[in-house]
């Protein structure tokens, strides 16, 4: 053991990388998709270790909307910002796509919500873990690469 700690932050980045300038890495998405799934993971078992199963079920049902939303988000960008053959077209056919699977999930969620085998708001939760996950990955990336800003300025 080299006495490393993963933070989550990419670290192979090319020389002249820098996050104020070039943003966000190409791996951060697959970071966040594995963390936040990591995150909800041990939280489930923990509630599911109290017999809080509503509890458990929401969180994960919350997790995988928001994955999938943002992985929808994510490919929507690509598309616009890429391009390629067709562009268009697929951008046509990913938006009128993500309705019909995002209601179902949806009407799914307030099925077993009204049932009793889901609590909505851990639902609400699950979702928010996934953005609150972008949210610190980014800051803290941001935080690791101050040293550098601060030798810029130098």
């Amino acid at each position: 053991m080299d006495g490393h700690v993963d933070t989550g932050i990419a670290h192979e980045q090319p020389a002249d990388w820098d996050f104020w300038r070039n943003g966000l890495d190409r791996k951060f998405f697959g970071r966040v998709y594995l963390r936040s799934t990591q995150i909800t993971m041990v939280l489930a078992l923990i509630f599911l270790g109290f017999e809080q199963r509503p509890i458990a079920l929401g969180l994960m049902a919350g997790m995988v909307v928001g994955l999938a939303s943002l992985w929808t988000v994510e490919m929507t960008v690509r598309l616009l910002f890429n391009g390629g053959k067709m562009a268009g077209v697929k951008l046509a056919i990913g938006a009128c796509a993500k309705l019909p699977f995002l209601l179902a999930g949806l009407f799914g969620i307030a099925w077993a919500a009204e049932g009793g085998w889901m609590n909505v708001f851990a639902v609400v939760c699950g979702l928010l873990l996934v953005h609150g996950t972008i949210l610190v990955m980014t800051v803290t990336t941001a935080i690791a690469n101050q040293d550098t800003v601060r030798e810029r300025y130098r």
